[in-house]
């Protein structure tokens, strides 16, 4: 609902969801066996419970979002 409300306004909004290429709902992304940030970094995980990033998923969003905030 947010970003139809920022899209009425014309306010640039960045969906981490649709553009971040980082999906909980992949498993490649997420293994709920790997249930620790400890476990899913010795994994190559960028999630580690399915919501919550590790280093190395912050790794890969921060420079999408870095990348957003210099185009605006």
């Amino acid at each position: 609902y947010a970003s139809k409300v920022c899209k009425k306004w014309g306010i640039p909004v960045l969906n981490l969801w649709d553009d971040g290429q980082l999906r909980p709902d992949v498993t490649s992304m997420y293994d709920p066996t790997y249930n620790t940030i400890e476990t899913a970094t010795e994994h190559g995980l960028p999630y580690y419970d399915g919501q919550h990033l590790t280093a190395y998923g912050y790794d890969v969003i921060s420079s999408k979002i870095a990348e957003w905030l210099l185009a605006l």
